[in-house]
């Protein structure tokens, strides 16, 4: 049988070459295509000298076969068209075919000629470009389809070792690493990235390149334009191989590999051409051939050679594990998307696809490779090139244009983002593979190493479920919450069948699989409006294929796309109405995060903000982390107390208390898993806790945290502007909760002056008893001092070692200290920025914020200090009991506040709570804390706020302090207070509006927002305060104005609503007011609420009279009166609630009976240094509220 080694289709005006590839040690013939442009009048024939190599640098000393046009023959006579055979110097034929051959007009035709791995040419098969899906179908088995250029070179067989032994690397691995067995798989991650450097020749840029890529966790990257010549090069986390530059006009590229990990290993690398090169990698004991290439743009003559040597490389390669990596020059349409859906995702947001992006997306389908950058992972990949101007601004050019292709493995994530220390205009796309790799089979339980938390490798990505999870159907639907239950037993029962007891990550690795079979995310269904729209469009679509160009169809097609838009808008609209009609039975409290939670999805996108925040900055944080001493373990006394592990009833009722719709912790496992746990998870827990309980020692896995920085301000410049929040794995805030349970049993309850992580307390308490106090001075004529302490960076300085001592001092047992020491004092952690992640370090001092028993460890360290400091001094009680209530201590874990009627107290309390602050290694920020004075009639010559001295130190004397959240004013003015809130409301209403403008929605909606957004953030705070008349009348004025502006976004539009129509604050205040009321009346005799409220120091002629006791009976005045009367009504708060919400729409009151209201008591005695309230008012109107740039 002839073998041609070249040959030439003409079809019409166009003319394609093939040639034949030997391999070694089986023959491969590819077929290669030239894509040729048609003129108007005559094709334009690519020519070249260098067209193919000489024949004998491709068959060696071996003859060429000779030539005979048979099978071209046959061929032709098979597709049944006219033919016409050239004959040409041997060994080479022409195939002549006619125009009307061409399958596609709307893009330059390629013929694909397919060829069986064989050692002859026994098939011939030529598939048109028409439909590229039908590739698949119609590709033989084992066949390598290429579209290539006109200046191939030879493509490498990487099976043949480029070194002098005769056994191929790919050998060698395969006896160095057997076979795994399906049972014997477990998951590793290889990240690799793409990045257009631009030149890395300059002093220091390869060290920043080093950096950047380091900051993401980068396993193996591919440079492009490195401008270098090639060369061999070692930094400090990478191995660098540097070719192409400067042949032939390339500008060169670079493999980097990872060289401080032994898992990753660069075995060779081969250069194909100037622009593509082969790099064979072996990670996790598997090979995998990465392939970097640079393709010129559509103007470039080059493209369509680089094009094809790429072709080349990936189909010699049919059954390697192949990463396609590099700058494409090409951006992927949304109209190509008629493959399979595995090859080109959502993410790319261009209509039709250039030159460089039909040859990409031939590749891709031909040899069944997925275009991750498209599979809607990252918005951030659908751009990945700026240019042409600033970077971002309107005059900017954007396109996709780097990709990275693979044929192998699950996607974990994928982003891109540009550098911060090196000057690029493209981004870094880098992209997380999962593996599934070989683990030995262990013969009874599993133990899994502890290694050293000092000595582990840097973490770059924290486990995530496989495929989202349905969650909120999870904690809605029963029957679903059965089968997830089912099959976690299943597993369960499985697992114990073969290993007997089992391990915490077999555990974990039952639920993932567990949630993976039972909780898919699936879409809503479709309503039968979306469903018909669905079809009409569908039936349209099949018009304008069936016949093109057809403008009636293609009208059709449009008004059905349309109505199918308009029903889905519809769909998500009626399941917002359904959320905000269900969200009436959440508490008042929990109504405004519940309903933010919604507009997060709308909120506006603003432009990235300039800053310099690198990974090596968040690194140096780590490494503060990592200083500071670490507790060590107590002898414990054999026959001492000893605490009990967990039972699997306890570990359900912790299960049962934990928060749902929180972010999971590193292993990637939400509590809604735990939540809806079977009997069967918490006894597997019950022993695999008491286990590791008995012990005293903590497998890393279950202890180990992820910090994730939060911004303290609106707009962050640095790191110092960022606090952490450590996100720990749900068992172990089980066992937490478990030691914080037994730690309460042991220890005193901290007094009624901290409420911070108390139950049964809030904020609310803090703020009744000091504005009782405040206003009871006030009309008693007397002054009363205020100091507000700060305490510099309070949770990330609290020293652990001193926190033992102080356990010890209090009388925990040692076996008790221990645990608490190896599970919540260790901690592993690293920081999550984006997607990079920084090393794992063990956190010397700073203890958790998120997990349950931190912040108790923490509350009871800072109450030991003022404990000490407070025994000193005579007239302070920790209980808030003394007559008077002062002077008093009121503290929210480190926010304290220091209340007297002496100033001397405040000096007093300052100098003894500072010498008890050394042990802890805390300090007090003078800078932001202050000094409030209130006194009546008080008439202050020098100008606040201006600094006084409070002992030996300087504080910042001020007329406001927001405690809490709240106003704490000089006087006895309403209007700070009512002007705070409105600023809070107009905060949250901006945010709303934003989002409501971008997507209009019905008018019940928009009511039902405001009831859940607008009026909490107007109420807070205000069920403690005494109102009157202006009050009221402002915040109803405030509320109309934010409530009209809210429907005017509505759709349809609709005429606009009276003021007087708008839902009423007043009666939304009155009954937040009358249900705290029952609040004070259910605490115990003695209580310090109750003294507050009863709290009477007398009335100083002149002095104002109203207050909160005589404005509270002016509401409960305006409402029915109960049958049980109100003294019993208060006392249960089910039966409160019930009457407040029947009452709560009749007619009994209006907004204009509130403007009638008479509040003439505040009027007699008020002091000639405050204005009057009408023009207080009217100035306050006219000034702009602006936001506040801190909050305390």
């Amino acid at each position: 049988m002839a073998q041609f080694e070249r040959a030439k289709v003409t079809i019409g005006d166009e003319e394609f070459h093939i040639r034949r590839v030997p391999r070694a040690p089986e023959s491969l013939y590819v077929a290669t295509a030239v894509a040729l442009r048609p003129s108007d009048d005559t094709a334009a024939v690519l020519r070249s000298r260098e067209l193919w190599r000489a024949v004998d640098e491709i068959r060696g000393a071996e003859a060429a076969p000779p030539n005979d046009g048979t099978r071209i023959k046959e061929l032709a006579e098979l597709l049944n068209r006219p033919f016409e055979v050239h004959q040409a110097d041997p060994p080479a034929c022409e195939v002549v075919l006619p125009r009307e051959y061409i399958p596609n007009r709307r893009i330059p035709p390629v013929v694909l000629l397919v060829t069986e791995l064989a050692g002859d040419w026994n098939h011939y098969d030529v598939v048109e470009a028409r439909r590229p899906a039908m590739l698949h179908r119609m590709q033989p088995r084992r066949v390598g389809v290429v579209p290539l250029g006109p200046n191939v070179p030879e493509v490498p067989d990487p099976i043949i070792n480029s070194q002098e032994s005769g056994i191929s690397q790919r050998s060698a691995a395969r006896q160095r690493s057997p076979s795994p067995q399906p049972s014997q798989v477990q998951n590793q991650r290889l990240i690799v990235a793409t990045w257009n450097a631009q030149g890395v020749a300059a002093l220091g840029v390869k060290d920043n390149v080093d950096a950047e890529l380091y900051s993401r966790g980068v396993h193996v990257a591919v440079l492009q334009e490195t401008k270098i010549p090639p060369q061999q090069l070692i930094t400090q986390h990478y191995r660098w191989v540097v070719e192409g530059a400067p042949l032939r006009g390339a500008r060169g590229l670079a493999l980097l590999v990872r060289r401080d990990l032994p898992y990753i290993q660069l075995i060779s690398h081969t250069l194909v051409c100037p622009d593509v090169m082969i790099m064979e990698v072996s990670a996790y004991d598997k090979m995998f051939s990465v392939i970097a290439t640079h393709v010129p743009g559509d103007v470039n003559p080059r493209q369509l050679e680089v094009s094809a040597a790429v072709a080349a490389a990936v189909a010699a390669r049919p059954h390697h594990r192949c990463i396609l990596l590099g700058d494409f020059n090409a951006h992927l349409g949304q109209r190509d998307r008629n493959g399979p859906t595995d090859v080109l995702g959502k993410g790319t947001p261009y209509v039709h696809s250039n030159m460089a992006g039909v040859g990409l997306l031939q590749i891709a389908r031909i040899h069944h490779l997925r275009i991750i950058t498209t599979a809607g992972f990252a918005r951030g990949c659908q751009t990945t090139w700026i240019g042409g101007g600033l970077r971002g601004g309107p005059r900017a050019a954007r396109s996709q244009l780097d990709h990275i292709c693979t044929n192998f493995s699950n996607v974990n994530s994928v982003n891109a983002n540009f550098a911060t220390q090196v000057s690029a205009d493209h981004k870094i796309v880098y992209a997380t593979l999962m593996l599934h790799l070989p683990e030995p089979d262990p013969p009874g339980r599993h133990v899994e190493p502890d290694p050293d938390p000092a000595q582990q490798l840097p973490r770059h990505a924290a486990r995530k479920p496989r495929i989202p999870w349905a969650l909120g159907r999870l904690n809605e639907e029963v029957a679903l919450q059965e089968l997830y239950q089912g099959a976690l037993t299943h597993a369960l029962e499985q697992l114990e069948n073969r290993f007997g007891n089992l391990s915490w990550k077999q555990v974990a690795e039952a639920m993932e699989t567990a949630a993976n079979a039972q909780l898919r995310v699936q879409e809503s269904p479709m309503t039968p409006r979306r469903r018909e729209a669905a079809n009409r469009r569908r039936h349209a679509y099949t018009l304008t294929r069936r016949e093109p160009g057809d403008e009636f169809a293609e009208e059709l097609l449009r008004e059905a796309t349309l109505a199918e838009k308009r029903a889905s808008r519809r769909h998500a609209e009626e399941k917002i109405e359904q959320f905000f009609r269900e969200v009436d039975g959440v508490r008042p409290a929990n109504k405004l995060n519940v309903a933010f939670r919604y507009l997060k999805k709308e909120k506006r996108q603003q432009a990235p903000q300039a800053n310099n925040i690198t990974m090596r900055d968040c690194e140096e944080v780590v490494q503060r982390m990592a200083e500071g001493e670490h507790p060590d373990r107590l002898p414990e006394d054999p026959g001492g107390p000893i605490t009990t592990a967990p039972t699997a009833a306890q570990l359900r009722e912790y299960a049962s208390k934990l928060s749902k719709r929180t972010a999971a912790g590193p292993d990637g496992l939400p509590g809604e898993l735990f939540i809806h746990g079977p009997p069967k998870l918490f006894q597997v827990l019950e022993k695999v806790v008491g286990e590791v309980w008995r012990a005293g020692e903590f497998p890393a896995a279950s202890t180990q945290s992820m910090q994730h920085p939060i911004p303290k301000k609106a707009r962050p410049a640095g790191v110092d502007d960022y606090r952490t929040l450590s996100l720990c794995n749900t068992i172990y805030k089980l066992v937490a909760k478990h030691m914080m349970v037994e730690l309460t049993t042991v220890l005193p309850p901290i007094p009624y002056y901290q409420a911070g992580f108390r139950a049964s307390r809030s904020t609310y308490d803090h703020l009744f008893l000091l504005r009782r106090v405040l206003d009871a001075h006030w009309q008693a004529g007397s002054a009363v001092h205020v100091m507000a302490l700060d305490i510099k960076a309070a949770f990330p300085s609290v020293n652990k070692k001193q926190m033992v001592r102080i356990l010890q001092e209090m009388g925990v047992s040692a076996y008790l200290i221990n645990r608490i020491i190896a599970l919540a004092l260790t901690d592993v952690t690293f920081i999550r920025y984006g997607k990079a992640m920084t090393s794992t370090v063990l956190r010397g001092r700073e203890v958790r914020q998120g997990c349950p028993i931190s912040p108790y460890l923490f509350t009871l360290a800072l109450h030991w200090a003022i404990a000490r400091a407070v025994a000193r001094l005579h007239r302070f009680s920790l209980d808030i009991t003394r007559p008077g209530l002062l002077p008093a201590v009121c503290a929210y874990a480190d926010d304290i506040l220091v209340v007297s009627d002496r100033f001397r107290d405040l000096v007093a309390f300052l100098t003894a709570f500072r010498a008890e602050l050394p042990p802890l290694t805390l300090e007090i920020k003078f800078a932001k804390s202050e000094y409030l004075f209130r006194k009546p009639a008080f008439d202050d010559p020098e100008p606040i706020p201006r600094p006084i001295a409070i002992g030996d130190v300087n504080l910042q004397q001020v007329e406001k302090i927001i405690y809490l959240g709240a106003a704490i004013t000089n006087q006895l003015d309403r209007r700070p207070i009512i002007k705070h809130r409105i600023q809070k409301t107009q905060r949250s209403a901006a945010v709303l509006l934003n989002s409501l403008r971008r997507h209009p929605l019905p008018i019940s909606v928009i009511k039902r927002f405001h009831t859940s957004i607008i009026l909490p953030a107007t109420n807070y705070e205000l069920a403690t305060v005494s109102s009157t008349k202006a009050t009221r009348s402002k915040l109803r004025r405030e509320n109309a104005i934010i409530y009209k502006s809210l429907l005017a976004t509505a759709r349809p539009p609709h005429v606009v609503i009276p003021a007087n129509d708008a839902p009423s604050v007043n009666r939304s205040i009155r009954a937040a007011r009358i249900m705290y009321r029952g609040h004070i009346l259910r605490t115990p005799p003695g209580h310090p609420l109750r003294l507050a409220y009863d709290l009477n120091l007398g009335l100083k002629q002149g002095r104002p009279c109203y207050d909160y006791v005589k404005s509270l009976e002016q509401d409960m005045d305006r409402l029915p009166e109960p049958p049980e009367g109100w003294a019993e009504l208060l006392l249960n708060k089910i039966a409160t609630k019930n009457f407040l919400k029947e009452t709560r729409d009749q007619d009994y009151s209006s907004e204009e009976e509130v403007e009638e209201e008479e509040d003439e008591e505040d009027n007699p005695g008020e002091p000639q240094a405050v204005h009057g309230y009408r023009q207080v008012l009217e100035a306050f109107s006219e000034d702009e509220v602006s936001e506040e740039e801190e909050e305390h």
